[in-house]
């Protein structure tokens, strides 16, 4: 891969896709943060002077979703997708700088269910249930059940159950207890074996001279932390390679910090990763 040609589109649509704009070839920075935890993943983007009427569409009080993509060139990858939160914008002498912050998973974090399931219910009615009510895409769940019977849980809730919280949550907890990894990843659920990765993902691999910033570190339980380019593929959930002096094993990725600029330095993900076997 040519890692030179830098390149940041941003997307913003609103909820029916019927109106939308695309910002690209402007100064763009960015900062984004995603993980396999409950907290919401969230991007806070700088972008150097937008038209008139872009920075009216942003202020629309309708919601609003952006999708920011960056890579080299012409090969660009999604890094998030999440709603538009908070936007803002000041003079800087001859330029106008806007900030925009999004979160994805906010609005569904907020979302409150009550449902009462009868014995027998299928795991997959439940799970589409919560999924639908909180607003998030279907994503993987079709695999949630496999999943669970892998475990020795079978595809029904046997006794019944109630459903009674943010819906969320209750995705957290319905999952964990049947050794499934749920989270949101850019507006859909995605559901891994806990302990496993995300299939049908290319496997990225880094080393010195191969994507690797700096060196790598482990610690006594198997959290590696690392800085690597900008690169496709890498995302929580998925797969990465590391291969340096003191580290060298598989990883699940558990959080992705990604920072870029199309005029600074600046184009990286910094990565905790757990090991696998």
């Amino acid at each position: 891969m040519q890692l030179f040609n830098r390149a940041v589109s941003l997307l913003i649509e609103n909820e029916t896709k019927d109106t939308s704009v695309k910002i690209e070839k402007l100064q763009v920075a960015f900062d984004i943060t995603r993980t396999l935890e409950k907290e919401n993943s969230t991007l806070v983007a700088e972008v150097f002077n937008l038209s008139e009427t872009t920075r009216s569409f942003l202020e629309s009080p309708e919601r609003l979703v952006i999708t920011l993509s960056a890579g080299y060139g012409e090969d660009l990858h999604d890094l998030f997708v999440g709603d538009v939160r908070v936007v803002r914008h000041h003079r800087d002498g001859a330029d106008i700088q806007t900030t925009i912050e999004a979160d994805d998973g906010g609005l569904a974090s907020k979302k409150w269910a009550r449902k009462q399931f009868p014995a027998g219910t299928l795991l997959d009615t439940i799970l589409k249930y919560l999924l639908n009510y909180a607003g998030v895409g279907e994503g993987n769940v079709a695999e949630a059940t496999a999943i669970s019977e892998t475990n020795g849980v079978g595809d029904k809730i046997i006794n019944g159950w109630h459903a009674r919280g943010y819906a969320l949550d209750l995705l957290h907890t319905l999952c964990n207890s049947r050794g499934i990894d749920f989270s949101v990843q850019s507006g859909e659920g995605q559901f891994l074996p806990i302990g496993d990765v995300k299939q049908g993902v290319p496997i990225v691999s880094v080393s010195p001279g191969s994507g690797l910033i700096g060196s790598p570190t482990i610690d006594n339980e198997g959290i590696m932390t690392c800085e690597t380019l900008l690169l496709p593929d890498v995302f929580p959930g998925t797969r990465i390679d590391v291969k340096s002096e003191f580290v060298d094993g598989r990883f699940k990725v558990q959080r992705a910090d990604y920072s870029g600029s199309v005029f600074t330095d600046d184009f990286s993900i910094s990565i905790e990763g757990k090991e696998i076997s």
